[in-house]
């Protein structure tokens, strides 16, 4: 039987205009991916270096046990003092190390010192140091790197004057000086993290934008009790069936392409806003492009599926409940493109979702042949 092609588009023409008049397509599939990205980028990576910047501002507590009284750890002591916003407790007269571990617990120190002396089996005196912080503390933690980055510029201070008094230049201690060059263009490096995440959004975005519109098309006329108006129409079953399929793939390629622009405009906006030169290195606006291109097979494939699943629900709460499963399983398969080692070949090819999120991390890469 062919298909009545007017009756398609009339079918198609109907949905599009009932689901552009419900506010709630065009908040979830229009507005969310205008407004989500610039929220979740720009408002986290100010708010990100916001807070560290008032970390590096917080006091620091630290508690010194120095059990050498030597003058060289307690110029060790007098370093430490110097650190920035870094403050030592008055020295106990009577040292317990329980009770001070009891105050690191509670945070109200944020690490322990214990200064002890020890010698080498040539004989030169060592300084073991132990330091206590609790990791799990962003405050202590970076008390940590504070007093670590600290005292080993000061035992390169003691190695070099020990050097001196026995005649030998500190330089001897340089025999192999290794340097980085990092070849990667910044274009590449850009895709490179990028390419990491952005098919695990854009996967998550388009099942669940597309999710919406295909329970409310069937599932939810069942509900409402209008499919049985529709299906007395002129219309057959199978152009019904088209009119609803070309509506979902339709409205999953508007949300696509306004998460593909609204996420290229947030990182723009990110890179200026960390001082980075846009003359330099453009974003690839190419390749946000043949991402556009590659997502149209899974959109159909999503589209098919969520309209199956519509048709067997008898609710949109039902509906909703049957797409579980598969948001989960694409978002499983989609985390494909974190993992190191994995690379894009005829096997990973033939597995859907797997094969688009490889494809898209080498697009980002430019490390991908259209010929």
């Amino acid at each position: 039987m062919k298909q009545d092609l007017k009756k398609i588009i009339v079918i198609y023409k109907k949905e599009m205009l009932d689901l552009i008049r419900d506010r709630r397509t065009i908040i979830t599939s229009f507005v969310l991916p205008i407004i989500l990205y610039p929220l979740l980028m720009i408002g986290f990576s100010s708010m990100m270096s916001r807070q560290e910047t008032k970390l590096e501002k917080q006091d620091i507590v630290i508690y010194v046990n120095n059990e050498i009284k030597s003058k060289i750890s307690e110029e060790l002591v007098e370093s430490l003092s110097n650190i920035e916003t870094l403050q030592i407790m008055n020295e106990a007269v009577v040292y317990y190390e329980n009770t001070y571990l009891d105050l690191l617990q509670d945070q109200s120190i944020q690490a322990l010192i214990n200064i002890e002396d020890s010698l080498s089996v040539t004989g030169y005196p060592i300084f073991n140091i132990t330091c206590f912080y609790d990791e799990t503390s962003e405050k202590s933690s970076m008390a940590y790197r504070k007093i670590r980055d600290n005292l080993n510029e000061i035992e390169e201070t003691y190695i070099i004057k020990r050097l001196k008094k026995i005649n030998i230049n500190s330089e001897i201690l340089n025999a192999v000086e290794i340097r980085k060059k990092n070849i990667a263009p910044p274009e590449q490096m850009v895709g490179f993290v990028v390419g990491k995440f952005l098919p695990y959004l854009l996967i998550i975005l388009t099942i669940s934008g597309a999710s919406v519109i295909a329970s409310d098309l069937i599932a939810g006329e069942k509900e409402r009790g209008t499919l049985e108006t529709i299906l007395v129409s002129a219309a057959r079953r199978n152009e019904l069936v088209i009119g609803k399929y070309l509506t979902i793939i339709t409205i999953s390629v508007i949300t696509v392409l306004l998460n593909l622009l609204s996420m290229y405009l947030s990182f723009r906006h990110i890179f200026m806003q960390l001082g980075a030169n846009m003359g330099e290195f453009q974003l690839p606006i190419g390749n946000f492009a043949l991402i556009l291109l590659l997502m149209l097979p899974l959109i159909t494939l999503f589209s098919a599926i969520l309209l199956s699943i519509s048709t067997y629900s008898r609710n949109i709460k039902e509906a909703q409940s049957y797409q579980m499963p598969l948001l989960f399983g694409a978002i499983m398969l989609s985390m494909v493109s974190f993992l190191p080692g994995f690379e894009l070949n005829l096997g990973f090819a033939l597995i859907p979702i797997v094969n688009f999120s490889l494809m898209m991390r080498d697009i980002m890469l430019n490390n991908y042949n259209l010929s």
